[in-house]
């Protein structure tokens, strides 16, 4: 892919671990609502930018206060910020990631988990290799696409979302993708895989 601007992308997504539907129920398929209490929290795992103890100096009360229902410090580097347990050493650069169901729920507790990518400049790319567990299904929901590319009427140009199967981050021209150039959606786009490991490729 070649883009001849510099652009800052970004997504904002939920990616999710649940049983598989029965047959009978693949023809009512719908997306799995996920409650966020507001709370005047920062974000999803942050509560409070400083007032808390700090992990790497007990004496001080100047780092984030972290969500205690699966929230952990981003450490020295970042530490007015929280982010979910087990995704915690990624809060600089969330990018060419796999993220394990069952690895994520001991630690954090949860069946789910958020992205934040970062900001990409110029022709680069992430990858984000999802591993369910037994009997679970991959389930992503696409809050926002910021310089993701642009749609002509046919394709996406310039840079695209797509979920494929295994963990070769490789186009398939058979797979659906989005783009956009800053775009909200609610409820949000969906992409899902009944098919164990899956990769999100954004590009």
């Amino acid at each position: 892919m070649a883009i001849s601007v510099w652009l800052c992308r970004t997504i904002f997504l939920w990616p999710l671990w649940f049983l598989l539907p029965s047959p009978h129920d693949a023809q009512q398929l719908m997306w799995t609502t996920i409650y966020v209490d507001g709370n005047n929290q920062i974000d999803l795992w942050t509560q409070k930018a400083k007032g808390c103890q700090c992990p790497w100096d007990k004496s001080s009360y100047e780092c984030a206060c972290c969500v205690e229902d699966g929230g952990c410090p981003c450490g020295k580097r970042f530490p007015n910020r929280c982010a979910q347990c087990g995704l915690e050493f990624h809060c600089d650069h969330m990018c060419n990631v796999t993220i394990v169901s069952n690895e994520l729920k001991e630690k954090s507790g949860k069946t789910f988990g958020q992205i934040k990518s970062p900001s990409l400049q110029g022709p680069d790319a992430c990858s984000y290799t999802f591993v369910p567990g037994h009997n679970e299904r991959v389930e992503l929901q696409v809050y926002r696409l910021v310089n993701v590319g642009k749609h002509n009427g046919t394709n996406c140009v310039g840079g695209f979302l797509q979920l494929v199967a295994g963990t070769e981050p490789m186009y398939s021209i058979s797979d659906n993708q989005i783009c956009g150039g800053n775009e909200r959606y609610t409820p949000p786009v969906v992409f899902f895989s009944d098919d164990g490991v899956a990769t999100l490729l954004l590009q």
